[in-house]
Parts: C-alpha cells; sequence; structure tokens
C-alpha cells in the first residue's frame, strides 16, 4: 500500500497531536505536584514563624520577669511580660489547632502541651521570683535559679532547629 501525500500529512499531524496530549499531560502532572510541595512549603514557613515567635516570646518572659525582679519593677512584668505571655500561648494555641487538625503527627500534640504546661510554670516562678526578691534577696537568688533553670530548659525544648530536625514538620 502506498502512502499518499495527504496520509502522510494527517499521520504526522496525528503523531504531533499525540505528542502534545503526551507532554500536556505530563506538564499537568508536574504542576499539580509542584503546587502542592508549594503549599507543604507554606505551612513549614508559617510553622517555622510560629515556632520562632514563641521562642522569641519564651525569652522575653525570661528577660521581663528577671529584670522586675532585680529592680523591683512591677510594670516590666505586669505589662512587658504579660504580653509576650499571651503572645505565646496564642502561638500555641495556633500551633495546637493545626496539628490538631491535620491529625498526622499526634506527638508533637504532646510536645506542644508540655510547652504550654512549662510556660505556665514559667510565668508563676517569675511571679514567686519577683515576691521572693521583695522579701529578701536570699529568697529571690534561690527562686532566680528555679527560674533560670525552667527557662533554660524551655529555650532549649523550643529550639526550631531541633524541633525541625526531629520531624516536627509535615513537609
Amino acid at each position: 500500500m502506498r502512502w499518499t501525500i495527504d496520509k502522510k500529512m494527517f499521520a504526522s499531524f496525528g503523531v504531533f497531536i499525540a505528542l502534545v496530549l503526551v507532554f500536556s499531560g505530563f506538564m499537568y502532572l508536574i504542576n499539580r505536584e509542584m503546587g502542592s510541595d508549594i503549599n507543604n512549603m507554606l505551612q513549614l514557613q508559617n510553622e517555622i514563624i510560629l515556632v520562632k515567635d514563641l521562642q522569641y516570646n519564651t525569652a522575653q518572659i525570661w528577660q521581663y520577669a528577671t529584670d522586675a525582679s532585680l529592680t523591683r519593677n512591677k510594670s516590666a512584668l505586669e505589662s512587658e511580660a504579660r504580653k509576650n505571655y499571651n503572645d505565646a500561648l496564642k502561638d500555641l494555641d495556633a500551633l495546637l489547632t493545626y496539628y490538631q487538625t491535620a491529625s498526622s503527627h499526634p506527638e508533637y500534640i504532646s510536645e506542644l502541651n508540655t510547652i504550654k504546661a512549662e510556660l505556665s510554670q514559667l510565668w508563676n516562678l517569675g511571679n514567686q521570683m519577683y515576691n521572693a526578691y521583695l522579701t529578701n534577696a536570699a529568697k529571690g537568688d534561690a527562686a532566680m535559679k528555679e527560674f533560670d533553670l525552667l527557662g533554660n530548659v524551655m529555650t532549649n525544648r523550643i529550639d526550631t532547629e531541633r524541633i525541625f530536625r526531629s520531624g516536627f514538620n509535615s513537609f
């Protein structure tokens, strides 16, 4: 059978269309996967921002409670430290909400609940330290040792690199 020029042109056009369809399907799959990767990266970025903010607020609570206790300036404790405490609670709640909704990593919810309990304990110890320094320096120094120990434990627990190295993210 001889192929006429019409059949040859039609066949080559058909092959071209088939290749375009295959390529289009391939590109669609790649773009869909890329969209998923972008969403995962955005979520990871949000998690990092929240954890960094939590870390900052915890350090600020530590700093302001120490300053308030040593200077016996209650306003630093009540205004600045309390603001950072409330901001840290908001960050924790946002992270807890995400992981409870995603329900992909229940171990992170436990870790975040531990941090939340320690944050409350840090706030209470900061207030106790302030009151102890009002009584006398020796009691204040003893309270500060306990307060600093918890502050150090929390700073290490909230360390972003450690958290994400252990698989805290979902990416």
